[in-house]
């Protein structure tokens, strides 16, 4: 396909954040960038996907690369080639923020927003993380921009809105952020709704959640919710309190 066409597809997996549709855009992306080794934006985009096979994880290749290494030097040379790139502000974020730089990670988003305030897929993205972090009120701005962009948002946006009023108990809207979702079968899904039933005082939902987690995976514990999250940068009181609330409705410490 043409070097836009495989930006396109990029595009398209970025907004469903799929694993099918990762490998695809991978392969492209890696063909536009070995014919054309200065295009900054599939650089960019490369770098992304880098780093969605450390966080997804999607289509890990270990035996090839270091992951996370290989998202922040591709994001490192497209901003390299092309320092005004939007693209290439957002992918060094991104990189930062998988790498725990989150300082320097959220000084890039920033910086990407400057250029743009106006591209939808880079304010989202940027509140996005700014709210895993725990810059909630600036990352919250930057959301509900993105939304009024575009009131037809990408899914995922609805994961920083859960864990915005979650820590700021609000739970009663935390569900019907969950509700929102239409992930039933992702396991951090479930997770989400066992500590907010929890939260709410409705234990019988509370365990029927508890029991998808564990039918789901039967692996999972207490230490898995901790490590993901640690993964996404969460602050460590909001971990703790969603860890609390697991214990409450059995999940182990350890499996």
């Amino acid at each position: 396909m043409s070097t836009y066409e495989c930006l396109l597809r990029a595009r398209a997996y970025f907004d469903a954040w799929t694993a099918e549709l990762h490998l695809p855009a991978r392969a492209c992306l890696e063909a536009v960038v070995e014919k054309e080794p200065t295009n900054a934006e599939a650089l960019a985009w490369l770098s992304i996907v880098y780093g969605d096979e450390y966080t997804g994880p999607f289509n890990p290749r270990p035996e090839l690369y270091d992951a996370m290494k290989m998202s922040v030097q591709t994001a490192e040379k497209a901003a390299l080639l092309e320092p005004s790139s939007q693209m290439a502000r957002l992918a060094l974020s991104n990189a930062y923020f998988f790498a725990h730089n989150v300082e320097r990670s959220i000084a890039e988003g920033r910086a990407a927003v400057r250029l743009n305030p106006n591209n939808v897929t880079v304010v989202g993205n940027v509140g996005f993380f700014m709210i895993c972090a725990g810059y909630d009120e600036e990352g919250i701005e930057l959301l509900d921009r993105a939304v009024a962009l575009n009131p037809y948002h990408t899914n995922w946006y609805h994961f920083a809105y859960f864990h915005y009023e979650y820590r700021h108990r609000e739970y009663q809207k935390a569900l019907e952020t969950l509700n929102k979702i239409n992930l039933p079968d992702w396991v951090p899904t479930q997770t989400f709704f066992v500590a907010t039933y929890s939260r709410l005082g409705r234990d019988a939902e509370m365990k029927q959640a508890a029991a998808q987690v564990k039918r789901l995976n039967p692996a999972y514990s207490i230490r898995t919710l901790e490590k993901e999250s640690r993964t996404w940068n969460m602050p460590e009181s909001h971990i703790a309190d969603l860890a609390t609330e697991l214990r409450k409705a059995g999940i182990p410490e350890n499996n």
